[in-house]
């Protein structure tokens, strides 16, 4: 079982426009109302994909109540710590141009509203700790993902990666700005961030393959890091483990929103580490995972697939089981030594 870490989760209003035009009125051609967050995102992709998973999320007020029913109505295993504070809502504004009536055209603009992160109490992150440490006995893999709920303390990542490892669960970190970044230091098996964050951690641009083969390497001898994962949008996914830097591409497909394509890949990396699509699809038992007898080749073709798949939805963080499979039948990967 993956056990899926989301703190700041949100209710999505996805609105879809020909065209925004700063200071007049915009009439919303189509709207869609989901749950969203990069755990939920996560948690959504993998049970698309048959993957078991459990999201373990903090929800409150009328929005979490919303949430929470989306995540029921879509066949997501969830264990919910309510929150006295409300969930917060964030708006995606997809603009699309021109297109025939009723149909779904190709995003050429997408613009983020998002509000600030909800505060949990000190009580309701006890019971989020308690709750973790329960479901970290059932898991294989763990994924943290996002920000930290407001009022978290700065280590509060780290101290899930360090008892994640005394139980021998290896953890997929996909967070980077102040609790991400300071859970680096408790070498997380499996970093994914962005080409952004890669360069900011480096200190220097990585705008060549060699730049950013040395920020890997750092990476993985300062922090720890045995796989580091960087999205790269329509350029694939770059994966490294220190010895060897992949890049996994995907045909290209036509975009009806590319929110939470990162989301999906961190999804595929976790899902290949349970043999996606096979064992995992069964929902058979698994013996104790480590990264070091995974293949990464394997992690980043699924990867890109995944991501590539959340682009042919509206949905935020959404795929369908046959889409990936086609497209993972058509990732190309290739390899330069670091």
């Amino acid at each position: 079982m993956i056990l899926v870490c989301g703190h700041n989760n949100a209710w999505q209003l996805t609105y879809r426009f020909n065209a925004v035009t700063r200071g007049a009125v915009n009439r919303v051609r189509e709207v869609h109302r989901t749950a969203a967050g990069k755990g939920v995102n996560v948690a959504r992709v993998l049970a698309a994909l048959e993957v078991p998973a459990m999201l373990l999320a903090y929800l409150g007020g009328p929005n979490g109540v919303r949430v929470r029913q989306a995540l029921a109505a879509e066949g997501i295993a969830a264990e919910v710590i309510d929150t006295a504070a409300d969930t917060r809502t964030c708006v995606t504004l997809l603009e699309t141009g021109t297109s025939p009536p009723g149909a779904v055209g190709e995003t050429q603009q997408v613009t983020e509203l998002v509000e600030p992160a909800v505060v949990a109490d000190a009580a309701e992150q006890a019971r989020f700790s308690a709750a973790y440490d329960r479901l970290l006995e059932q898991a294989n893999v763990v994924v943290i993902a996002g920000s930290a709920i407001g009022g978290a303390d700065r280590e509060v990542y780290a101290e899930m990666v360090r008892r994640a490892r005394r139980r021998g669960v290896p953890t997929l970190l996909d967070a980077y700005h102040g609790h991400g970044r300071a859970a680096l230091a408790a070498a997380p098996e499996i970093v994914k961030i962005n080409r952004a964050e890669l360069a900011e951690l480096a200190g220097t641009a990585v705008d060549t393959e060699a730049a950013r083969a040395a920020a890997y390497r750092g990476l993985c001898e300062r922090h720890g890091v045995q796989w580091v994962m960087v999205s790269a949008g329509g350029e694939g996914i770059e994966a490294c483990d220190g010895k060897r830097l992949l890049r996994a591409f995907a045909p290209a497909v036509p975009v009806v929103n590319p929110i939470g394509s990162g989301d999906a890949a961190a999804a595929g990396v976790a899902a290949s580490l349970l043999g996606w699509p096979g064992v995992c699809a069964t929902g058979a038992a698994f013996a104790p995972l480590r990264v070091e007898d995974a293949d990464l080749a394997v992690a980043a073709r699924l990867a890109v697939a995944c991501g590539s798949a959340n682009c042919l939805t509206a949905t935020p963080g959404s795929v369908t089981r046959a889409a990936t499979k086609e497209l993972h039948a058509k990732v190309t990967i290739t390899e330069t030594p670091v």
